[in-house]
């Protein structure tokens, strides 16, 4: 009886063993916070597993999600939920080809118990990698401020209040230059003589007269107010004698000779003048001021105008020397200090020269990723990526994947890419090889040489093969021999290279 006894007691132990530890069931998930995404856009996995509070669980480690590439992966987090312990670690992936794509079942282990989730579907949408439309900054240390936007409207109401006063003030020194100009104020009180009734009375050779020697006075600087009309005449026929420039036609001296001795005979001896016959001496006097008006503005011209414009015209001989001769001193200087095939390939706006001195592009392609920095982005196309200068210069990355792990055979490629020259018109294609190092050391083959293209005209071309087990990565540049600029550009892009050797 007690031998049974003890038997039942040791299997009752066992069976509440075994039905304490299925109490706490022992859990793993997998969710994403989206399934869709743009190349090169990250997206977050949650892994969560649950078991008992003393359970060993581990989560995968490194890069368990491949064709998916892992960028970063966050510290284990712990969810009390009480009796059992809720782990969970979150991993941020992301995948530079578009396609479908499997996230593949993840194992966690629990307490040397390895548990699967499930496959879950994503997709990768296609977008066109170019980088040329934004700018590219360097990133601002710490405490810097951002500038803020200038407000202009100030700036804009005070430049429009300067030009309206610039307006008032130059049509208010017009109009000063008007009431001082002497055959301004003649030809205009001549008109007012014609609007009012002074011909009917009689007194227009009073006032007439007097505009035509206020005007000779102040005008041509003649003493004309206390003279009488003979000596008025012999005073103009003087200075038409002495300045060609007022020369009168016998026409005008006599007409003027007449009216001014109308005016003596109707002040002195009160003749009748009759009313057509004032009007007609009104318009004569008019015409005379012109006369005069126009003798004084060439003489004007004779004296100032005309040598200031040859005086302009030298000056503008002169720094039009002076400026041939500091641009060509300067263009002297600056070929001697940067080499005058630099000046010359400046002057003439070398293409080449022009997308080397441009700013470039640094991005990666494809994956396992190529970086390189280039002219402009490369664009992806059915065999991989590529860029052209109008055809002068191109750059293609090509990546291929193999099955199985067996080392790429870089003289197939090789073999391969002179194939593809000869199907884009290359002739006389003369190869040499090397092994390549990259400035991470990374070793690669290197096949360049010359070839005749389509137009035969020789081009230059450097093939760079890189890769390891199971994926091969192509770099192809081909230029214009003899062009320095291009070699420049070549090898530029050959130097910033930077490729991974492992998947």
């Amino acid at each position: 009886m007690k031998k049974f006894l003890a038997t039942y007691k040791a299997l009752s132990c066992i069976i509440l063993t075994v039905w304490f530890q299925q109490g706490y069931s022992q859990e793993v998930s997998a969710t994403i916070n989206r399934n869709s995404l743009l190349i090169g856009e990250q997206i977050e996995l949650e892994l969560q597993a649950s078991a008992d509070p003393e359970a060993l669980i581990l989560f995968p480690e490194g890069q368990t999600f491949y064709p998916l590439e892992v960028v970063s992966e966050s510290a284990i987090d712990t969810l009390s939920k009480r009796p059992q312990l809720s782990l969970r670690k979150t991993y941020r992936i992301t995948q530079f080809d578009a396609g479908d794509y499997l996230i593949v079942p993840q194992q966690i282990t629990i307490n040397r118990t390895p548990l699967t989730t499930k496959a879950i579907p994503i997709r990768v949408n296609d977008v066109v990698v170019d980088t040329t439309a934004q700018g590219l900054y360097d990133i601002k240390p710490l405490g810097q401020k951002t500038p803020k936007p200038h407000d202009f409207r100030p700036y804009i109401l005070a430049l429009a209040l300067v030009v309206i006063g610039l307006i008032i003030y130059f049509n208010k020194s017009r109009a000063n230059q008007s009431a001082n100009n002497p055959f301004d104020v003649a030809i205009a009180s001549l008109d007012r003589l014609q609007r009012i009734d002074v011909i009917e009375s009689g007194s227009i050779y009073y006032s007439a007269t007097s505009v035509f020697k206020s005007y000779l006075n102040r005008r041509l600087s003649l003493s004309t107010q206390q003279r009488t009309s003979k000596e008025l005449i012999d005073l103009l026929n003087s200075l038409s004698n002495s300045e060609p420039y007022y020369e009168q036609s016998k026409e005008q001296q006599t007409g003027l000779k007449d009216l001014l001795n109308r005016s003596e005979f109707y002040k002195f001896a009160k003749q009748p003048v009759s009313e057509e016959q004032k009007r007609a001496d009104l318009f004569f006097i008019s015409e005379t001021i012109k006369t005069y008006e126009q003798g004084y503005l060439q003489k004007l011209e004779a004296l100032t105008v005309v040598p200031e414009k040859k005086n302009r015209f030298k000056q503008r001989v002169i720094i039009s020397i002076a400026t041939l001769a500091l641009v060509l001193g300067s263009l002297g200087v600056y070929g001697y200090f940067t080499g005058y095939q630099n000046l010359w390939d400046t002057l003439t706006l070398d293409r080449f020269k022009k997308t080397y001195e441009q700013n470039w592009v640094s991005s990666s392609y494809g994956f396992p990723p190529v970086i390189i920095e280039s002219p402009e982005a490369l664009i992806r196309t059915e065999e991989g990526f590529t860029w052209s200068l109008k055809g002068a210069l191109t750059v293609s990355i090509r990546i291929q994947k193999t099955e199985g792990e067996a080392e790429i055979d870089f003289a197939a490629l090789s073999e391969a890419q002179l194939v593809r020259f000869e199907e884009a018109g290359f002739s006389t294609i003369l190869p040499k090889s090397e092994i390549y190092n990259t400035k991470d050391e990374i070793t690669g083959y290197r096949s360049f040489g010359t070839a005749l293209d389509a137009s035969k005209n020789e081009q230059s071309f450097d093939h760079l093969i890189f890769g390891g087990k199971g994926f091969s990565q192509e770099v192809v540049i081909t230029y214009p021999t003899e062009e320095r600029w291009a070699e420049l550009i070549a090898s530029r892009i050959m130097e910033s290279i930077k490729v991974t050797t492992e998947l």
